[in-house]
């Protein structure tokens, strides 16, 4: 993590990079986990602050946000350093950074097979507009294409996963594909904003207090979680994934948009 935020630090206005902090915020159960994470911090000099007890959050959020309410809230890690950038925009960056340095960047080509040598090494990547002789290495990047690649290369489609108590289980799909519940609210984006006018950090929220709608019905009772940001024309956010699967269609990209009924509330 810190290795990613010295490379956004270091040229935020190409990545269109906004280092505003996050905010984690868990229920009792996430508190130990939150806690290992600030000591890994501390040992790389990581600049965050932990908070533990209902009452030290509360008192810190509020210093942050005088009107914040939120329930079942017993640590908060703050990290003063990370944030977010704009996604189009930081990938446009990130391409004229490669350019300068000479790279081509051939878009819109699609790969649809890996040739090998005898040895199983990469020799030719042959794609829909003429094949490509590998060099010393292929780097392979491909996101959520990853299970395309993965059969391309000709690795098994399950695998046998050993859990930190020693078991194993047999057989479980490699890949599995969630489908994010995400959304934006349109409002002034200036309206989110901490107690002295600045720009806040992303928060992260999970709780275990009861979640009603507006017209008070109940929601949830159980462990739920959302993220939030100030956006660019309003304030963007959202809630824990749907598992979606295997069989996943992804092409033209994105296919698995939809929402629990839900999420809204």
């Amino acid at each position: 993590m810190q290795a990613c935020v010295e490379v956004w630090e270091s040229d935020p206005g190409a990545y269109h990079y906004n280092p505003v902090g996050y905010i984690a915020l868990g229920a009792s159960v996430q508190q130990d986990d939150l806690i290992a994470t600030y000591e890994r911090q501390e040992q790389i000099g990581y600049r965050s602050e932990l908070i533990v007890g209902a009452n030290g959050v509360d008192e810190h959020m509020k210093s942050l946000f005088p009107d914040w309410r939120a329930q079942g809230v017993t640590v908060c890690l703050h990290e003063y350093q990370g944030g977010f950038a704009f996604n189009l925009a930081s990938v446009l960056g990130l391409v004229g950074k490669c350019e300068s340095e000479g790279v081509t960047i051939c878009s819109g080509v699609e790969v649809r097979e890996l040739e090998f040598a005898p040895d199983d090494s990469v020799t030719r990547v042959v794609t829909d507009r003429g094949s490509i002789e590998v060099g010393e290495q292929l780097v392979v990047a491909p996101g959520p294409w990853a299970k395309e690649f993965w059969e391309l290369l000709g690795f098994p489609p399950t695998i046998d996963v050993r859990t930190p108590d020693g078991k194993v289980v047999k057989d479980r799909p490699m890949w599995t594909y969630w489908n994010l519940q995400e959304g934006e609210t349109r409002v002034d984006p200036l309206m989110f904003a901490t107690a002295d006018g600045g720009a806040p950090p992303v928060i992260h929220l999970d709780t275990d207090a009861p979640l009603y709608t507006d017209d008070g019905d109940l929601v949830t009772d159980e462990l739920w979680g959302i993220y939030f940001k100030r956006d660019r024309e309003g304030v963007q956010g959202g809630g824990s994934p749907l598992v979606v699967g295997e069989d996943v269609q992804l092409d033209p990209y994105p296919q698995t948009t939809d929402v629990d009924p839900d999420f809204p509330d």
